[in-house]
């Protein structure tokens, strides 16, 4: 059998719930015995499933089932976090943390294209899934674009852009995944084994115009991000100019 074969053999009995989530595989000797496959072949679709998020590696425990995405979010689409949540029919809702207005760091201030006095508004809270915290949100937007804006709306944000000549029509995005952070994933209720994919973003209005500077910080056990990619017919651009803070 080849390897191929074997990831797609292991992955069918993922998929079938053979072995539940949480649950710890046979050994990787009697995995091979199952599926008449060598044992390094049986490694090496255990650790190519491990990159699909299908399995969770513990020294001295083996194998383990990890908790597969709840929410697959094509990434050309920009929509907000409460947004991607209803629309999967789930009840979208938001625990606050802090709600500020602030003088910005040089970095930020250039990058909103901000003039020397003004200052931006810093909104800091947690989106939750039918109750459960699956994202971390820390927002700062200039204050002077919603001078009347309530942490209650944040629900609305690209809503209140809109109304206010500003709406949102795109967004320079980094995406990076990180560990265990100490505050942010215990925020989160995540697992120390479970990574954060944190999207950072700088929105632009229809006059080009930045908007705001987003970082949020999702479980990745519940959120999986998709791109679709294509070949370039002429030369690769070289410029590969990447946000992120500072």
């Amino acid at each position: 059998m080849e390897e191929s074969s074997c990831v797609e053999r292991l992955r069918e009995l993922l998929n079938r719930g053979v072995w539940a989530e949480g649950e710890i595989l046979p050994s990787e000797f009697e995995l091979a015995q199952q599926l008449d496959v060598s044992r390094s072949e049986i490694v090496e679709a255990l650790m190519a499933l491990e990159e699909e998020k299908y399995l969770v590696h513990h020294h001295g425990i083996g194998w383990v089932v990890g908790a597969r995405p709840v929410f697959s979010i094509r990434m050309e689409e920009l929509s907000s976090v409460s947004e991607m949540i209803t629309r999967s029919g789930r009840s979208a809702g938001t625990v606050f943390l802090d709600a500020s207005v602030e003088k910005p760091d040089p970095w930020l201030r250039e990058q909103l294209k901000l003039g020397p006095e003004e200052l931006v508004f810093r909104l800091e809270q947690v989106r939750t899934v039918d109750g459960k915290p699956v994202v971390y949100c820390l927002d700062k937007f200039p204050a002077s674009i919603l001078q009347d804006f309530h942490p209650c709306e944040s629900d609305f944000l690209f809503q209140l852009f809109e109304k206010a000549g500003r709406g949102v029509v795109r967004a320079h995005t980094r995406v990076e995944a990180i560990g265990y952070h100490e505050r942010i994933s215990s925020l989160l209720c995540s697992p120390p084994e479970s990574s954060l994919l944190i999207l950072r973003q700088l929105h632009f209005d229809g006059q080009d115009r930045p908007v705001l500077f987003s970082s949020h910080y999702f479980r990745s056990d519940q959120f999986s991000f998709q791109v679709e990619r294509f070949r370039p017919a002429g030369p690769v651009a070289t410029d590969l100019e990447l946000i992120g803070e500072k």
